[in-house]
This record gives structure tokens, sequence and C-alpha cells, in this order.
């Protein structure tokens, strides 16, 4: 197994666990049970969970928008962070990676 096929075998099983998570487990008879692969799937009816995840994330950056100034969530995402960073390569940040989807997709002005 190369290097690609070993990334995109754990960028699946990766994937899988985080719709497990968003669709929750199932309940039967009182029981809870971890949805199976399968459920998994037919639940996302076969769509892009990539484009999923970002149609998701592109809703959210427009309910904070619209979201009055005084609010908690509105303060946290427009506040600049003061202090130092570790001396690495700075870790993508959500807002960054919602900006990059805007401009793949081509949306100016969004503010």
């Amino acid at each position: 197994m190369d290097v690609d096929e070993e990334r995109g075998t754990s960028s699946a099983i990766f994937e899988r666990k985080i719709f497990g998570r968003i669709y929750g487990p199932r309940y039967e008879n009182g029981e809870c049970k971890r949805r199976t692969n399968r459920e998994l799937e037919e639940m996302s009816s076969g769509e892009n969970r990539v484009k999923w995840i970002k149609v998701k994330r592109l809703s959210r950056i427009g309910h904070l928008e619209r979201l009055e100034e005084d609010r908690m969530p509105k303060k946290i995402f427009t506040q600049e962070l003061e202090g130092t960073r570790r001396r690495r390569r700075p870790r993508k940040g959500w807002k960054e990676e919602v900006e990059r989807d805007l401009q793949v997709l081509g949306v100016r002005r969004w503010r």
C-alpha cells in the first residue's frame, strides 16, 4: 500500500468516525447502539462528505455574520487574539478555511 492509498483509507475512516458522531447512535429496544458504516452511507445518501461539511461551514459563517454585535459567538468570531504563538507553522483556523472555501467558490465581499 503506497502513501496515497494509506492516506485515502485513513481519511475515509476519519470521515466515518465524524459522521458517526454527527448522526449519533441508534436506539433499539431501549439500547444505544453505534451505527454501522452501511447505515452511515445510507444516511448521507452517497453525497460528497467534504462538500457537505463545506456547505455546513458556510451556513455557519452566514449565521455568525447576522448575529448582533453583543452576542458572545459574534464577539469570539470577530476578536483578534493577543499574545504570542508557538514557533512552528501556525495551524489554519476555522475562519481561514471558510475564507479559502469562499475564494474557491468565487464569492467576493461576503462581509
